[in-house]
């Protein structure tokens, strides 16, 4: 804790910073704002990376003097509890920029997963949205409680999904053969 220093003046926050993690709302046009500071700021081999949960870092990085420096490093909440961290680069992003915070992230015991191509939510907001939809539409149908789904969640998936999926059907596939 003694290495943590605070203050509001930009220029001395980001003074000798090689990696940034900006966790401001989610709007285009105020971490664009941020982005266009820090960029002013800076030098080449500086880091930004956004926390964004679904936004896009081509849009972001528009406009800036070194977009190739510029990431998403999408934290899972609560990031104290949960490793993964997705790691999502913009159309201009620099191959190395992906490499140094994939690197960072696993120094900082994280489990980074880097997603090849933008997509709005990412990979793990998609897949939540589908799996709230259908715990609604199980609820909704009187199939199961929230408590029912919420135990069968915590205590039915220790796996991935896909990985569950494709150990059952190995299964089923021994049985029958």
């Amino acid at each position: 804790m003694r290495k943590i220093q605070t203050t509001t003046d930009l220029n001395e926050a980001v003074d000798k910073a090689e990696y940034i993690q900006e966790s401001v709302f989610e709007n285009y046009a105020l971490k664009k704002q941020i982005y266009q500071a820090i960029d002013a700021t800076i030098t080449r081999d500086v880091i930004i990376a956004s926390s964004s949960s679904m936004l896009l870092m081509t849009e972001i990085q528009k406009g800036l003097q070194y977009p190739e420096r510029c990431v998403i490093a999408h934290p899972y909440n609560p990031p104290h509890l949960m490793p993964l961290v997705e790691v999502v680069p913009g159309q201009d992003t620099a191959e190395s920029t992906v490499q140094q915070t994939v690197t960072l992230m696993h120094y900082l015991g994280k489990a980074p997963l880097v997603i090849k191509k933008e997509a709005y939510g990412y990979v793990g907001n998609r897949l939540q949205r589908g799996v709230v939809q259908e715990a609604n539409d199980l609820v909704n149908s009187d199939v199961a409680s929230i408590d029912d789904l919420d135990r069968a969640m915590a205590f039915g998936r220790a796996r991935g999904a896909l990985s569950y999926d494709i150990l059952q059907r190995l299964m089923e596939n021994a049985l029958i053969a």
